[in-house]
């Protein structure tokens, strides 16, 4: 956490430059703060776990850190240069307005949807400055609203007129059984978050899964896809034992 600390103060003084492959083309990509935080926190955790016999991003991040911190960027511009061809990759067949219509209109945002967009924008900056400094970790405030891939400023100019409303939750929910699980390694959609959810149902049921990151249903055994499936069948989950036998993620020493 110090080797990050450390690091992520360059890219927010002096943004870096790293080669990315798409499509076959290669192409450089300026490595903001913002930019760098996403990729730590979300990028690198995502799909943790589906192939235990490999060493996934997060894994090799800190030995990378380590080096960098040291001032040596080889290995950390390397990763992230892979890290963020996979995403760029992955982005080039989403339909992105589909994404921006549920977190433009489902998610909290510090400004009003019938707000100019100065408006929006004062909003968001006066939200970031009310942020505590050390609120998150080594990022800055700034760095880290920006790095949300579907939060922070992402949705400024979405709605252009404000014709979305937000939903607004009743707070009562149906008394069903409800299961929520959780990669304990997952940066997108944190633990934390996942235990909430599930709480909000009287029969809320919650699972956190060890060793994987987002979407825990890609743990390759067998073991998760199980527990979804006794659960729609029962509606319980049945024997988590099998849980303890996924493996710990490698990690590059």
């Amino acid at each position: 956490v110090r080797d990050l600390g450390r690091v992520a103060a360059r890219p927010r003084a002096v943004p870096a430059r790293v080669p990315v492959t798409v499509g076959g083309r290669n192409r450089w990509v300026t490595l903001t703060e913002d930019r760098f935080a996403q990729l730590v926190y979300s990028s690198a955790s995502a799909a943790v776990g589906a192939v235990p016999s490999e060493v996934p991003a997060v894994g090799r991040l800190p030995r990378a850190l380590r080096g960098a911190a040291r001032g040596d960027d080889r290995e950390l511009v390397a990763l992230m240069g892979k890290i963020m061809s996979g995403d760029l990759a992955a982005y080039e067949g989403m339909d992105m307005g589909i994404a921006a219509t549920v977190s433009c209109n489902d998610y909290p945002r510090p400004w009003p949807v019938e707000a100019s967009l100065a408006e929006r924008r004062h909003r968001f900056e006066r939200a970031v400055r009310q942020a505590g400094s050390g609120e998150f970790g080594a990022f800055s405030p700034l760095g880290f609203a920006r790095a949300q891939a579907d939060a922070g400023d992402y949705c400024l100019r979405w709605p252009a007129k404000g014709t979305g409303r937000p939903y607004v939750s009743t707070g009562r929910f149906p008394d069903v059984p409800v299961l929520v699980l959780n990669g304990d390694l997952d940066g997108v959609t944190a633990e934390a978050n996942g235990r909430k959810a599930a709480a909000q149902f009287p029969q809320g049921v919650f699972v956190p899964v060890p060793n994987v990151g987002h979407v825990a249903e890609f743990e390759p055994s067998g073991c998760v896809a199980g527990l979804v499936t006794a659960f729609l069948r029962d509606g319980r989950t049945g024997d988590t034992s099998c849980l303890a036998a996924i493996p710990p993620v490698k990690v590059l020493g």
